[in-house]
């Protein structure tokens, strides 16, 4: 049973709640890692790398909560004990709302993987890798109107986000399954079998169809605003798109600064 539009709406205004009232919840001690039985799911990755089109899919799979909100509860600015506490109350909330899956959508959480594993040890990890062309052209356009992140930033971001996917790939190959941007936009069905087979759904196609998410039930700025309207839309096959935004000298340093990465990335996936 699919959770309704007040149930999802109460559990996004509890979550709220216990973020910022955090200090009256009893912490556990640290290092221990939570009791639960309820499967949890984190989408990571670069940025502008598909994250939020997978997790909008897989969160309208039937019994799946998708938070409506990147938490960042896993970066190192937030105590792993306020995390873990926040994460308790909520599983206990969606038990009673009959969800079966947790899912949590926040890119920066690749560099937090280990964290994640201290609070969830049998979690597993959907990654999204874009070629680096496209990937780095799409940030380099988000960020133009900031002086201080060029071309260079959208580089440096694309390889150390890549190179923490590669850490991953190789420290825990079982839990973790990529999801490439260009195959998903060219053959979504194929490519979101493939995932729902890794965390062990039921293939449900009208996932595919254009409709509200739950990007839809949260107040999204800025960057996600575009997101939530994007990931609502059928799913268009997208690729090169970085002609339009970067000159052929461009694309020759992203290619260059790239190269090393992207390739053993490219031999990692393809094996």
């Amino acid at each position: 049973m699919a959770l309704s539009v007040s149930v999802r709406l109460a559990i996004r205004h509890a979550l709220a709640r216990l973020r910022h009232a955090s200090k009256f919840i009893r912490l556990p001690r640290k290092g221990k890692p939570l009791r639960t039985d309820m499967p949890a799911v984190f989408v990571m990755g670069c940025g502008n790398s598909g994250t939020t089109l997978t997790a909008a899919r897989i969160g309208r799979a039937e019994g799946v909560y998708l938070l409506g909100e990147e938490t960042s509860l896993f970066q190192p600015r937030t105590p792993i004990q306020e995390a873990r506490a926040v994460f308790d109350q909520l599983l206990i909330a969606l038990k009673q709302f009959k969800a079966s899956m947790l899912l949590e959508k926040t890119p920066k959480h690749i560099h937090a993987v280990s964290r994640i594993l201290a609070v969830f040890p049998n979690a597993k990890f959907v990654v999204t890798v874009r070629n680096p062309l496209d990937n780095c052209a799409s940030l380099y356009k988000r960020f133009a109107h900031k002086k201080s992140k060029g071309l260079g930033y959208a580089i440096t971001r694309w390889n150390r986000d890549n190179l923490a996917v590669l850490n991953l790939l190789k420290s825990h190959p079982k839990q973790v399954h990529v999801v490439q941007f260009e195959k998903l936009t060219k053959d979504p069905e194929t490519t979101l079998k493939d995932v729902f087979e890794f965390l062990s759904l039921p293939w449900q196609p009208e996932i595919l169809e254009a409709g509200e998410t739950a990007y839809d039930q949260v107040e999204q700025k800025r960057n996600m605003k575009i997101r939530q309207e994007q990931v609502a839309k059928a799913i268009t096959h997208k690729e090169n798109t970085w002609k339009d935004i970067l000159s052929e000298q461009q694309a020759e340093q992203v290619q260059k600064k790239t190269r090393l990465i992207y390739s053993e990335l490219s031999r990692f996936i393809d094996e």
